[in-house]
């Protein structure tokens, strides 16, 4: 639903991987067209049931967490895919990026925005790097990733200075503004996001992954020290039961109007 809302928006589109549900045909129609693909599910988040799919010059390659297969026909990777997806949930493929890397370590990044209340504006806090594991393809910290930190990473892997680094925080927080104000214009009563925000190769800015109730710990490792506490205190407040009841007050009062 969020990725359906946001493609409606012509400014946002060109940041976004093509995303279609999962079938065999869009599988086939996709992976002739990237040579990577990322399967996951529609609803959830953490990295959990991401599989990777890669299209070399000999073979299909599918990567879990715990294992990677070869494949000569894409047929047969297509049955033990399917076996491996639960029944009657609904998953996603994904265009694959080739996301910035150091030590052959993928990293992307995490934003997060609160809105204190619903007539407020959005408020940017912070931009942090999550840096997946020795020889995973998941960058979430339940799933081993780790922190960067934003200007370390930039000046590690592309060299830029600081005031490169500056100019790509500021691209990278107006993007985060649009998105959040899309999808605040659905969602009316979504106050925290969290996304991630990714960086390919070629320096390309991407939206991996919008969550609405986002895990914030990786900025305990941030260089600004009271960024975490402060994150923290907003979103603990965000997730009271005071403020989730007037939330429901607020639909019940719109479903009158």
């Amino acid at each position: 639903m969020k990725h359906r809302v946001l493609v409606e928006n012509e400014e946002l589109r060109p940041y976004l991987p093509e995303t279609h549900v999962l079938t065999e045909s869009k599988l086939n129609e996709m992976i002739a067209q990237y040579d990577l693909l990322y399967v996951k599910p529609s609803v959830g988040g953490g990295g959990k049931g991401v599989i990777r799919l890669e299209r070399t010059d000999e073979y299909y390659v599918l990567q879990t967490i715990r294992r990677k297969v070869k494949f000569r026909k894409l047929k047969n990777m297509w049955i033990y895919l399917k076996k491996r997806i639960p029944p009657n949930r609904v998953y996603l493929v994904q265009q694959g990026l080739h996301l910035m890397r150091i030590d052959q370590r993928p990293i992307d990044f995490r934003v997060i925005l609160i809105k204190p209340n619903r007539n407020a504006e959005w408020i940017y806090k912070g931009i942090i790097g999550k840096y997946a594991a020795k020889d995973s393809h998941i960058t979430n910290r339940s799933s081993g990733g780790t922190s960067i930190r934003f200007f370390d990473a930039l000046q590690q892997r592309f060299d830029y200075d600081e005031e490169q680094c500056v100019e790509k925080e500021e691209t990278m927080t107006q993007l985060s503004y649009k998105i959040a104000q899309t999808l605040g214009g659905y969602f009316i009563n979504m106050n925290q996001l969290g996304l991630d925000l990714a960086i390919d190769e070629e320096e390309r800015v991407w939206l991996i992954e919008a969550n609405t109730r986002p895990n914030y710990q990786l900025f305990r490792q941030h260089e600004k020290p009271e960024k975490f506490a402060q994150i923290r205190a907003h979103i603990r407040q965000l997730r009271t039961p005071t403020n989730r009841r007037n939330r429901r007050r607020g639909r019940q009062s719109s479903r009158k109007g």
